[in-house]
Parts: structure tokens; C-alpha cells; sequence
């Protein structure tokens, strides 16, 4: 597959609600849209793309780092034979790609491999909680389909006994067959987690995202000394975004929470998944408020990697409107009105 031309664009799409991260506040997601024109010996001339959008206060880069390094490496993609089965932004620029790039690039150019896998198949999901707790409690009571294996909660934003009385009234609400995946952003010391834990009812919980911060000089010491202390287990997100991380089974370790948007390209998480599996650990693909974009690439992963996985892609009502509502088909540019509504760079 040749890449004959290259576009970039740049979004700024307004959220439904405040987003509360680490230290801010977004209320509107930006991102940028990488459109490749390649020239396929099967297909003959199409359109392919993929999305970058580093989070504020989660990602390394920022979004003018981004720009500026996909601006660089599209001009020298452009003429350049390109394999979808095979390609590794890593190894093919030389240089250390930031984790968004990565992942758009390895989007666009491996989609069309991605898609010949995919089964199609309806995902399992762990809808995300949201809100303030009057709104969660709502959500639970409206509820009307069928009820999903877990639901998904970020608690460690706020006091202790407000995420204990706030957990705890979540499952008393919820059917008993139904438990909750907690995601603390490591902002709980050793002892905040362990009393946390004390405090509900443990066998509800399917796990807790990165419980502890490293206050021990180790985030993985302290992941070990909270399960000693509780046999809760636990999940890798950011440990993940390490760049040097390397697999290694632990004690409690019960799943890793994939961000390709934060971890980097196809390539490197799809290395994840398979150690993951191979020793037991659940590989859930999980979204970083990426665009529908984004979100429908993830969503193909997930189908392809971890079908039977309940993925955390449930973060597109966060915005106000989407990019575009109809699906495009694969090799097709994207509609006139979609582009217009972007920044071309």
C-alpha cells in the first residue's frame, strides 16, 4: 500500500459536562485527525485514518507535541510502500513516537488489516457512572435493558467516607448479580485503600484500577502491600504507560486496562494483550475520551482482541455532539461537512 497524500486536521468539540481530571477541568475535548490517501493494490485509491488526542494531566505529550510530530512524520510517509499487517511506527520512523501518534498512524495504516478480523460482534460493556451520585442513582433506576456484568466507577476525588457512602449506596442499588470496576488514578495512600476496602462489601468488586500511589518509593510495592493487606485485586492502567514497562505476573494482579491512546500504537498493545492472556490476566481495551473516531478504531480492537471482554469504551456522551453520527465505510473519505467542521493544519 502506497501513501500518495496526507492531511491533517484539528477538532475542538465542546463536552456535555465539566470533565474532571487530575488537576483540571476540560470542557471541551481537542484532538487531531490524521487522513491518509493511499493508493491499494487491492482497493486502488482510498482514504484512511486515525485519531490522536492526548489527555491533559495522563498523557506525555501535549497536543502541540503531537502536531508537530505527526506534521514531520507525514511528510516522510508520502511516497513511501507501507504494509497494514506489519506496520510499527516505532520501527519504522527510528525514533521514539509519542503514544497518541503512534496510535494514529498505526490506526490509518493498519485499519484495513484490523477490519478484515473483525467478527462484527455486539461487545460486552461496563458502562461508566457519572456525575453526582443523585445522577448515578438515577441512571441505575432508569435503567432498562439488560443489566451489564459491572459497572464502571472512578472513586479517590474527594474525601474517604464520601467514596465509601457513595460506593456503598451504588450496590445497594444495583441487583446483587451486578458489581462495580473502581478506578482510583493512584491517589490513595496504602492505608486510605485498605480502609476504602474495609468499608464495603469486597466480593462486589470486581477490582480496583491503580488503588495506591507510590508513597513507598514503588507503585507496584504498594499495589502488593495493599493486596496483602485486603486480597483485593487490582488492575494496571498507568503502570502500562510506562514506556519500559515489561510484563510480569503479581499476586492480585486481575486484569490490565489497555489505553492505546496512552500506551501507544497497535503494535505495543496488542503485545499486551497476548502476555496478559497467556498468564491468565483479563485484557480489557479501554477509550481515553477519544472522538467517534477513535472510539469505532478501539471498538474494532476490542472486538478483535478481547471479544468476550467487557470494554471501558463507554465515554462518547461525554461530549455534546459527535464528529459525525453516520458510520464511513472503510476506504472512503470522509464526508465534506465532517472536514469542515475541523481545522485543516
Amino acid at each position: 500500500m502506497e501513501i500518495i497524500g496526507a492531511r491533517l486536521y484539528q477538532y475542538n468539540l465542546p463536552l456535555a459536562w465539566p470533565l474532571p481530571l487530575k488537576g483540571t477541568k476540560l470542557n471541551a475535548r481537542q484532538g487531531l485527525v490524521l487522513e491518509l490517501k493511499v493508493n491499494d493494490d487491492g482497493f486502488g485509491v482510498g482514504y484512511l485514518y486515525g485519531e490522536a488526542a492526548p489527555l491533559p494531566d495522563f498523557s506525555s505529550e501535549s497536543l502541540d507535541e503531537a502536531r508537530q510530530q505527526l506534521g514531520a512524520l507525514m511528510s516522510s510517509l508520502l511516497g513511501q510502500q507501507v504494509d497494514p499487517e506489519s506496520f510499527n511506527s516505532q520501527e519504522w520512523c527510528g525514533q521514539p513516537v509519542y503514544p497518541s501518534v503512534a496510535f494514529a498512524l498505526e490506526s490509518a495504516i493498519s485499519l484495513p488489516a484490523i477490519l478484515a478480523d473483525d467478527p462484527e460482534t455486539e461487545l460486552p460493556v461496563a458502562p461508566l457512572l457519572t456525575g453526582s451520585t443523585a445522577d448515578m442513582l438515577q441512571c441505575i433506576d432508569d435503567w432498562s435493558s439488560c443489566w451489564p456484568a459491572a459497572f464502571k466507577l472512578k472513586v479517590a476525588r474527594g474525601e474517604l467516607k464520601s467514596d465509601i457512602y457513595r460506593t456503598r449506596q451504588l450496590l445497594d442499588a444495583l441487583p446483587e448479580t451486578v458489581c462495580l470496576k473502581l478506578d482510583a488514578n493512584r491517589r490513595w495512600s496504602v492505608e486510605q485503600a485498605v480502609k476504602f476496602v474495609d468499608h464495603i462489601d469486597p466480593a462486589r468488586i470486581a477490582y480496583i484500577e491503580e488503588p495506591v500511589n507510590n508513597a513507598s518509593g514503588s507503585f507496584i510495592a504498594s499495589q502488593q502491600a495493599f493486596y496483602k493487606a485486603t486480597k483485593m485485586p487490582f488492575a494496571w492502567d498507568e503502570t502500562l504507560q510506562n514506556p519500559e514497562f515489561e510484563f510480569a505476573p503479581q499476586s492480585g494482579l486481575a486484569a490490565l486496562v489497555i489505553k492505546p491512546t496512552l500506551v501507544g500504537g497497535i503494535r505495543r498493545c496488542e503485545s499486551l494483550v497476548n502476555a496478559g492472556r497467556d498468564a491468565g490476566v483479563h485484557c480489557v481495551v479501554s477509550s481515553s475520551f477519544e472522538s467517534v473516531l477513535g472510539v469505532n478504531t478501539l471498538s474494532a480492537l476490542a472486538r478483535v482482541w478481547t471479544p468476550r471482554e467487557a470494554a471501558g469504551l463507554d465515554t462518547l456522551n461525554a461530549f455534546k455532539h459527535h464528529l459525525f453520527d453516520d458510520s464511513v465505510a472503510l476506504w472512503q473519505r470522509l464526508p465534506d461537512h465532517v472536514l469542515q467542521q475541523m481545522e485543516l493544519l
